[in-house]
């Protein structure tokens, strides 16, 4: 049997708009909450986080009211994810936040999706001791339920704070497990975002030629579908960073450049800002501090925008020490 061509992620949203009147019109909550689910998770993972948490809410108010925890759990995760990636402030998604925990008394999964992203929002804040305890409590929680994939995939929450914390060795701690085990799990979505921080916690330790080995390890376009924006972004600017370590500058641009162009073209907020100030180390590594004090600005207004005044005032201090590699 031959395979299938892909069809891309647009044509089944669209598929599934259109099956939304029809649920609709058969009042099948159900179907309504898995449409609009689905629908919300893939423009997430594109990157058009505004449509995707209408879906997405809207898949929590219909699983809510037929009782289905998991799906409301998956579909909030979702939501809440958006609020921490996205253009929403810090401050405003930590208050967010606060309105589910009254629904997570009575759904232990939503309860351990908000402990772990509350951790990353707190680590954006500099509350580092709050957002490690939050962890722990979240991983505790996820070996209690027994959901080994969520267990490995909090390592992109427990990295996050490491990486803002300043702890790139316990951040590959955290990562390379994690990483490894989702790898035998045959989970290469979820990879293609977890490799490249795992490749960017060794560069920051100065282990470039490990970290060029893993972005050729897992190139996402042999794990991930081409509108996977995250992953997309992720590897191009970590790989840009590593060979302008080593000298290939030209590549090293041309990746960069197409990472803070996928990033602007997305409402991740925090990521536009990350590519934006991998682009300025490229460029400084180019032998052209205007233009890269220039990115420079542009990444800390997006981390200020955003409240994440950890990296915000990380950034601020490099424009202080234009010799301090970013």
């Amino acid at each position: 049997m031959a395979p299938q061509e892909y069809v891309g992620q647009e044509v089944v949203i669209r598929e599934l708009e259109g099956a939304i009147p029809v649920f609709e019109a058969l009042g099948d909550k159900a179907g309504l909450a898995r449409a609009h689910g689905v629908a919300g998770a893939l423009r997430y993972w594109r990157g058009d986080l505004t449509p995707a948490i209408e879906n997405l809410e809207r898949a929590a108010r219909y699983s809510r009211e037929i009782d289905d925890r998991s799906q409301e759990a998956e579909s909030l995760q979702y939501v809440i994810m958006a609020m921490l990636l996205g253009p929403t402030p810090v401050e405003e998604a930590r208050a967010r936040l606060e309105e589910f925990w009254p629904r997570a008394q009575s759904n232990r999964a939503l309860e351990l999706h908000l402990l772990r992203l509350l951790a990353h929002l707190e680590a954006m804040r500099g509350q580092f001791g709050a957002a490690r305890r939050l962890v722990v409590q979240a991983k505790a929680l996820a070996e209690d339920l027994g959901l080994e994939i969520t267990l490995a995939l909090m390592a992109r929450q427990a990295g996050s704070v490491e990486l803002l914390a300043g702890d790139a060795a316990a951040a590959e701690h955290e990562l390379r497990p994690a990483c490894e085990a989702l790898e035998r799990m045959g989970d290469l979505g979820h990879l293609s975002s977890l490799g490249p921080m795992l490749a960017d916690a060794l560069v920051v330790q100065g282990r470039d030629e490990e970290a060029l080995l893993l972005t050729e390890r897992w190139n996402p376009e042999r794990l991930t579908v081409p509108e996977d924006a995250d992953a997309q972004i992720r590897w191009r600017s970590v790989r840009a960073k590593v060979l302008a370590r080593t000298g290939e500058v030209e590549e090293a641009e041309r990746l960069a450049r197409e990472a803070t162009a996928r990033a602007a073209r997305t409402d991740y907020l925090d990521l536009r800002a990350q590519a934006t100030a991998d682009l300025a180390g490229v460029l400084r590594l180019a032998g052209r501090p205007e233009e890269s004090a220039a990115a420079l600005d542009e990444a800390i207004r997006l981390y200020e925008h955003k409240g994440n005044v950890v990296a915000a005032g990380r950034l601020r201090g490099l424009l202080a020490e234009p010799s301090i590699e970013v």
